[in-house]
């Protein structure tokens, strides 16, 4: 399986494609294996809950999971947009002005005429 078709806690069989399949719950995922905690025994280490650092080329959907697919989320794109709305309801509900008047005066700079064009660090 891909690596962005698991996620944690998914079930999943693990093995080589001729060998023994053992049954395991996601816990991580790594660069180039993921971790895996056993749901029955597997060989000579017939315990439960053993953990497995696997490759993803010997991971494979447990019968009746089906893979998904998930996208990779870029964090900073979201954490603006969050902050862009936060503003957004601000502005909406006091105006420009006391958005200006909200920011301290030292991280104001190029600010004219009540105007915010630029936030940065100002130096005195």
């Amino acid at each position: 399986m891909l690596k962005n078709q698991l996620r944690p806690g998914m079930q999943v069989t693990f093995g080589r494609p001729n060998g023994e399949k053992t049954l395991a719950v996601v816990e991580k995922l790594n660069p180039s294996k993921a971790k895996l905690r056993t749901l029955e025994g597997r060989g000579h280490r017939d315990q439960i809950g053993q953990i497995w650092h696997v490759p993803y080329s010997l991971i494979y959907p447990a019968d009746g999971a089906a893979p998904i697919n998930l996208q990779p989320v870029n964090m900073k794109a979201l954490a603006l947009a969050e902050v862009k709305g936060i503003i957004n309801q601000f502005v909406s509900k006091y105006g420009a002005e006391a958005l200006v008047e909200a920011i301290p005066a030292h991280l104001l700079a190029g600010a004219t005429d009540g105007k915010l064009q630029h936030v940065g660090w100002a130096r005195d």
